[in-house]
């Protein structure tokens, strides 16, 4: 997956890759995985990899994954 920012993104763009890299050592399989970064280009960017499972937008949650969620905040 690639998140592209805007022209004047390339400070949002390194605090999102350091973010990922400091998740992907400390917390592996909670964020997706880095894989290449694009800092300086007309249109920064970060490729990332895909996280399985199912979207929670839209959906009622049990209390199971509400606190999971709180424990994870």
């Amino acid at each position: 997956m690639t998140k592209t920012f805007g022209a004047d993104g390339g400070e949002r763009c390194a605090r999102e890759w350091h973010a990922l890299t400091l998740l992907a050592t400390w917390a592996p399989g909670l964020a997706p995985e880095p894989v290449s970064h694009r800092r300086t280009a007309a249109a920064p960017s970060v490729v990332m990899s895909r996280l399985a499972g199912v979207p929670l937008r839209g959906q009622r949650l049990g209390p199971g994954p509400v606190a999971a969620l709180a424990d994870a905040v």
